[in-house]
């Protein structure tokens, strides 16, 4: 009894597919299992539709270019209050701000007050006023780092 010769080796081809497709399936899975355990909870919390999510959300993409198309769609989705959300970290640096500017009129070598000053316009983005306290702050006391 003879065997058959079947082109390209038939027989060891099918064993190969059948071995990577297992392969294939249990690296997916792998895959699946370690992507599950590292998302993101607001991503979870945005795909159920969750409110304080979408606000976690937009206050961590603020600087995306994406933001104002989001901002958009979620305010739409849960109402105009998204926004107040959004931006109440911004509303409470801004009355700080000024309450400390109040607090450097009365005091203007208060080191903490130019201190404190300084971290609050570099969280705001303001570079230029963040580095004038700094400064002043350390003309002050210059064990400040």
């Amino acid at each position: 009894m003879t065997k058959k010769n079947t082109p390209f080796g038939g027989r060891k081809k099918f064993q190969f597919a059948w071995f990577l497709g297992g392969f294939l399936f249990f690296y997916f899975v792998l895959l699946n299992i370690i992507a599950s355990q590292t998302i993101s909870p607001i991503y979870f919390g945005l795909a159920q539709g969750g409110k304080q999510s979408a606000g976690e959300f937009l206050k961590n993409i603020q600087t995306a270019p994406e933001f104002p198309d989001e901002l958009t769609n979620l305010t739409s989705q849960f109402g105009p209050e998204m926004r107040q959300v959004v931006f109440a970290d911004e509303r409470k640096r801004k009355v700080e701000i000024n309450r400390l500017e109040d607090l450097l009129r009365h005091n203007p070598y208060a080191r903490d007050v130019l201190y404190d000053l300084s971290i609050l316009y570099q969280q705001s983005g303001d570079r230029q006023k963040a580095a004038d306290y700094m400064k002043r702050s350390k003309e002050v006391d210059p064990d400040i780092r």
